[in-house]
């Protein structure tokens, strides 16, 4: 049963999460009446490597994004990397262009929701929706919505995908017309969780590489280390099928990442884990909604800067949807030179991305390349630079 009258929005975004949330407040913000919907509960615990860019965090303070100030929710401020080759000597450690931060989904989510609040957008979580269709005789869209037995329809001028990396059948725009899926040979499983730990850790996110995948430790707010890797399917199967097997395997192979996770303590409610995770898929070319966030390209995570990623395709969709709405620009031209300023902007780190991917998973040659990268500290400062955003 549909309940009362279609309410009326400039815009409605299908997904809350990092790209969605941030569209939703830098829309609300020029005043324009903007509706987030996502079918997840808030704040929650996702597989990421909750790693934010310099370039991230300058955007995050564009957004209205406070950072708490208290030592135990503040986010850590990381200056390094350190990279290991699994056989090889100690890690290569390379300055970061910049401070990053190391923040967790869970607080960051929260941050962006409250921001986009306080911008006057509305954020329902916990909802579905369920179709996207072009309104008869108008400009714009009806989007139906599925909240418990609740169905309602809302119509809008413009509507965003923002529902992430997965596909949603039957809803235009979804990531199967885009391009190639993930298949068995270029799908892994993500895993993820958090360990307490008392130590004084440094102020440096660390990268295991083996030819499984890899895996990341980087530190976050409230004492904790953020342990989030990418596997292999076969090699996450007889790691033993877990999340915790899967860590430990990677750190019977890494003697320095045995000894960061010593004496941790795994947080119960942060362990979680998601499959097939694709190495990277380039922006959209087309599609009958615009994307944002992971909707838009599947970053492989050795970029470093997916998040910043996201929060960029929220800034250019704001950019451009304002100037649609205003009356300045055509709807399918504001939608063109969007896609196109996407391309522009996440073509190239995506590429330098997946060649490293695929580069550091091979052992000799991961230790060939930071070998050099000692002898050569240009190099691994401009491979950074290649898989960063411009500004």
């Amino acid at each position: 049963m549909i309940s009362g009258q279609p309410e009326r929005y400039d815009v409605v975004i299908a997904g809350a999460g990092i790209g969605g949330t941030a569209l939703a407040g830098a829309l609300a913000s020029r005043g324009w009446r903007v509706i987030a919907i996502d079918r997840d509960d808030f704040p929650r615990h996702k597989v990421c490597g909750e790693f934010l860019s310099p370039e991230a965090g300058r955007m995050l303070a564009k957004l209205g994004v406070d950072l708490p100030p208290d030592s135990e929710t503040a986010p850590r401020r990381l200056t390094a990397a350190r990279l290991h080759a699994e056989g090889g000597g100690g890690p290569l450690v390379v300055p970061l262009p910049g401070t990053a931060l190391g923040w967790s989904r869970h607080a960051l989510d929260t941050a962006l929701h409250e921001a986009a609040r306080r911008a006057g957008a509305i954020v329902q979580t916990a909802a579905t929706v369920t179709a996207v269709e072009p309104e008869d005789g108008g400009d714009g869209w009806l989007v139906r919505i599925r909240s418990g037995e609740q169905l309602n329809v809302i119509r809008a001028r413009i509507a965003v995908a923002a529902w992430g990396r997965h596909a949603r059948s039957g809803l235009p725009g979804s990531p199967s017309g885009r391009g190639r899926r993930p298949g068995a040979a270029s799908a892994f499983v993500g895993v993820k969780l958090h360990m307490e730990t008392a130590r004084r850790v440094a102020a440096a996110v660390d990268m295991f590489f083996s030819r499984d995948g890899y895996i990341g430790v980087a530190p976050v707010e409230g004492n904790r280390l953020n342990v989030a890797a990418l596997m292999s399917r076969d090699a996450f199967r007889s790691s033993g099928g877990t999340v915790q097997s899967a860590v430990a395997h990677y750190a019977s192979r890494h003697r320095m990442l045995a000894e960061l996770l010593d004496g941790g303590a795994v947080v119960a409610e942060t362990v979680t884990a998601v499959s097939p995770v694709a190495a990277a898929l380039l922006p959209a070319a087309k599609g009958a909604l615009p994307p944002v966030g992971d909707a838009a390209a599947l970053v492989p995570p050795l970029c470093g800067d997916g998040m910043a990623m996201a929060l960029r395709s929220a800034l250019l969709c704001a950019e451009l949807a304002d100037a649609c709405l205003a009356g300045r620009m055509p709807a399918a031209e504001w939608e063109r030179r969007y896609r196109e300023a996407l391309r522009r902007e996440l073509a190239a780190p995506i590429r330098w991305g997946r060649l490293l991917h695929a580069g550091l998973r091979q052992p000799r040659l991961a230790r060939a390349l930071l070998e050099l990268g000692r002898l050569v500290p240009a190099l691994p400062q401009s491979l950074i630079r290649a898989t960063r955003l411009r500004g």
